[in-house]
């Protein structure tokens, strides 16, 4: 029955007031478009909850995937999924259905394998507009069958917009990353040889946003069941499909001078000021750099050693990026 109760929860793996981070305009997933969804093993040093900094750079890649978006009416299960607006075609004859509105983005079940689950009431997964501190809850209910096993399933999903930051990933810096936390609680009641049986899966899920694209640019899950952890998994989004702001600067680099010395060369895109920073491993200011006059053009920048130095800031009128000093 154990592998049973794990089927159930990698049924379908992707994916306060104030300041809006997020809307419907900024993360919309749409018909005909397609992207690649990398999974790997998490080492989740970089999903601190009390940082705004995510240093991603160290995953690989285990399997990749590629993933096209469907009309609904283009797949054999319409009828199952009518409210649905999009049909994520994940390989293998797997479906999720899912839709997007100016309220949020929401799941419909999906099928996997022979198994066809759809949710009597549509599952909340993001709501919108998304602010500072947001906070949502879900409930969600659907019966299926696995072989001649019928299952009814109660479903809860609550979420928090919790920070904005900065993520460092293999291809390069994003900020104004998004972090949310999502706990799915799933309870499924059925029936062998007779006898009621109750399975309580959890799925604990850290994703971060990025407006502007369609997919979370990264997400670990940790899935529970009856209480015991027993899967961990991430995804992440193919990096020459995420979008990201370029700042005004080129080609920039960390180069070791003689002496212990070092510095910062770009081409700079800039006439004015630029503000030079070091953070440590959390993101946190160590020291702030004389502010340096730029000109288009090549430029060099002297840079201090100091204590604890792991990353370096760039920020220009509110345009900033981060150099990894390591």
């Amino acid at each position: 029955m154990r592998g049973l109760r794990i089927f159930l929860f990698i049924l379908f793996p992707l994916g306060l007031s104030g300041q809006i981070w997020l809307d419907s305009d900024g993360f919309k997933p749409e018909v005909d478009q397609q992207f690649i969804l990398h999974t790997f093993s998490p080492e989740s040093n970089f999903l601190d909850t009390d940082s705004e900094l995510w240093d991603a750079r160290s995953i690989v890649i285990k399997r990749s995937q590629a993933v096209r978006i469907i009309a609904p009416s283009e797949s054999l299960y319409e009828k199952e999924f009518q409210e649905s607006s999009l049909c994520y075609n994940l390989g293998g004859g797997n479906l999720l259905y899912a839709g997007c509105t100016e309220y949020g983005y929401y799941k419909y079940g999906g099928k996997a394998g022979e198994t066809i689950l759809a949710f009597s009431d549509p599952e909340l997964y993001f709501p919108f507009p998304m602010e500072k501190g947001k906070q949502w809850s879900d409930d969600f209910q659907s019966l299926f069958k696995i072989g001649a096993i019928e299952f009814k399933r109660n479903g809860q999903i609550i979420g928090q917009a919790i920070s904005t930051g900065t993520l460092i990933m293999p291809y390069g810096v994003m900020t104004g990353v998004i972090k949310v936390k999502i706990t799915e609680s799933l309870r499924d009641s059925y029936e062998v040889m007779g006898n009621p049986v109750v399975s309580v899966t959890r799925n604990e899920t850290i994703c971060f946003l990025l407006k502007g694209n369609m997919e979370p640019l990264l997400a670990i899950t940790n899935s529970y069941v009856q209480g015991e952890l027993v899967n961990t998994f991430g995804t992440f989004l193919e990096g020459s499909q995420v979008k990201m702001e370029k700042g005004p600067w080129r080609d920039l680099q960390v180069k070791e001078k003689a002496e212990g010395q070092r510095s910062l060369e770009f081409i700079s895109e800039w006439d004015g000021l630029l503000e030079l920073d070091l953070l440590d491993e959390k993101g946190k200011l160590i020291l702030s750099i004389e502010e340096s006059k730029v000109k288009p053009g090549p430029e060099s920048i002297s840079i201090p050693r100091e204590s604890g130095a792991r990353y370096l800031r760039l920020r220009i009128e509110g345009q900033e990026t981060l150099i990894p000093l390591d």
